[in-house]
């Protein structure tokens, strides 16, 4: 069981989830950031409704690479739960070259890693990244490991995932979905063979 001492979660929202990190690791600090003042304000008092003193709450755009809200503390464990794709946007990957590109037809450059590499200097030496987006399929995966060893990130494969859920649409039908879970670390990585991620959606 891991015992982080400090938490980042980043693109809180209403702190549900960063509440929940602080009641789970009651020993860590816990820090939430997003962008939204009044989700910020929603998270801070759940966290005195739930009397949780471990926790707090800032302002910050990660859509503004290096927008940490001031932070420098390292951390122990960084959570981004599908963050990425909503404020930065998700490309279009051509499946035969792996290529990524803008829906004006722009090749796509640090995308999402220009935005990941400030996050990652804030990890401590022996810190894991954990991140959950919506990726739909094994080569936008893929592109969002490479996006990750792009910020000098290097995806555990053993201990990643994927989150199997319930998805409702704007008409209230619900269908069943899948979303990665990248565990990373600080370190080179290989360049990301598709055979790995596929054995990650095979389970």
């Amino acid at each position: 069981k891991p015992s982080p001492k400090s938490v980042l979660d980043i693109g809180c929202d209403c702190g549900i989830l960063t509440c929940f990190y602080a009641m789970h690791f009651s020993d860590a600090d816990v820090l939430g950031l997003d962008v939204n003042d009044a989700a910020v304000r929603n998270a801070e008092e759940l966290a005195t409704q739930l009397g949780l003193k471990n926790v707090r709450f800032r302002r910050a755009d990660v859509s503004e690479a290096g927008d940490l809200g001031g932070t420098n503390t390292m951390f122990d464990l960084i959570t981004i739960t599908c963050v990425l794709n909503e404020a930065l946007g998700f490309p279009i990957i051509d499946i035969d070259t792996g290529v990524a590109f803008r829906e004006d037809g722009a090749p796509v450059a640090e995308m999402w890693s220009g935005h990941l590499a400030p996050v990652s200097k804030l990890l401590s030496p022996q810190g894991i990244l954990v991140g959950a987006e919506r990726t739909s399929d094994l080569h936008s995966t893929a592109w969002w490991a490479g996006e990750l060893a792009a910020a000098g990130l290097a995806v555990s494969w053993p201990q990643s995932a994927i989150l199997k859920h319930k998805r409702m649409d704007e008409q209230g039908g619900v269908s069943e979905a899948e979303c990665p879970v990248l565990v990373s670390r600080m370190g080179a990585q290989a360049e990301v063979s598709l055979d790995e991620v596929a054995r990650l959606y095979e389970g």
